[in-house]
């Protein structure tokens, strides 16, 4: 068992190459980054403040287009992360227009607003959206995120539709305040495990944003873990406006347990965060049987 944050520097130069595949470097030829696996391929978006939410209609706050292979379930989860404390607001999951009945929304331990499904879509290209709007008068946003998984499996479906998180989640977080990232190794983030777990593993999705221009997420290497223990890294993406890793553990947490998230600079330097979110599901990869 490898302890969280004790093999750092290892952990940085698997990745070290991930911002220079996309321009060439690292080789001649484009290779996935050491300690990833080619065929995960999360994607998301990750932003910081928007216009108010009014309380007439939905509004889209963020958008993605996923490619399912109908092969397990597609995790698609949304966080959306309220200004001002005391206001309410609802939110949605859209596939191709049409209302996901299946995901379940829940205000999480730390105040946002989440949402999330194990959905069951067909094979495609689907336009997934997260909307929103007030439960009374204008609400301002802090921060937003939506993130999908294709081909997840859970070991058991949940019994209980009761509690802080959505079924399809074991812990979520998402941060607007700033952290400094250098060198060596940070804390980003840190999420409780809500709820009594019985799956036999866990998948982890880490997205890093900011809003200001000059920050570069590209060189910034992610390590998550939970309860101290290390996580594989099982992709590492660099997005228009998110760095997206996702990590699986072969364990579930337990309740009232943490998962963190820690950051560093490759390379030396420094960059500032204040978009952060982290998810957490009791599932794990579709596997071949």
């Amino acid at each position: 068992m490898t302890r969280l944050g004790r093999t750092w520097g290892l952990a940085a130069a698997a990745v070290a190459c991930v911002g220079a595949v996309a321009l060439g470097g690292c080789g001649d030829e484009p290779a996935d980054p050491p300690g990833t696996t080619a065929d995960v391929a999360p994607i998301g978006e990750l932003a910081g403040a928007t216009v108010p939410l009014e309380d007439d209609e939905f509004s889209t706050v963020l958008a993605l287009t996923v490619e399912t292979f109908a092969e397990g379930r597609t995790l698609i989860a949304g966080q959306l992360d309220l200004a001002r404390a005391g206001d309410t607001a609802e939110v949605r999951l859209t596939v191709d227009g049409q209302e996901e009945r299946s995901a379940e929304a829940r205000q999480a331990p730390g105040g946002a607003l989440v949402i999330a499904c194990a959905c069951e879509v067909d094979a495609g290209e689907h336009e997934v959206e997260l909307e929103a709007r007030s439960s009374g008068g204008p609400v301002p946003v802090a921060a937003r995120s939506l993130i999908a998984l294709d081909g997840v499996e859970y070991a058991g479906e949940s019994e209980d539709a009761a509690g802080p998180l959505p079924p399809a989640l074991s812990a979520a977080e998402i941060k607007t305040s700033p952290v400094l990232v250098t060198g060596s190794a940070v804390s980003l983030a840190e999420a409780s495990v809500a709820g009594a777990e019985s799956a036999d593993q866990s998948l982890i999705l880490a997205q890093i944003g900011s809003t200001k221009p000059t920050a570069d997420t590209s060189g910034v290497a992610l390590q998550a873990g939970i309860a101290g223990e290390e996580a594989d890294r099982l992709a590492s993406l660099t997005a228009a406006s998110t760095k997206i890793d996702a990590f699986g553990l072969g364990s579930a947490p337990a309740a009232g347990g943490s998962v963190e998230l820690l950051g560093n600079v490759v390379g030396g330097g420094t960059t500032e965060l204040n978009l952060i979110s982290l998810i957490v599901c009791p599932c794990g990869l579709e596997t071949e049987s």
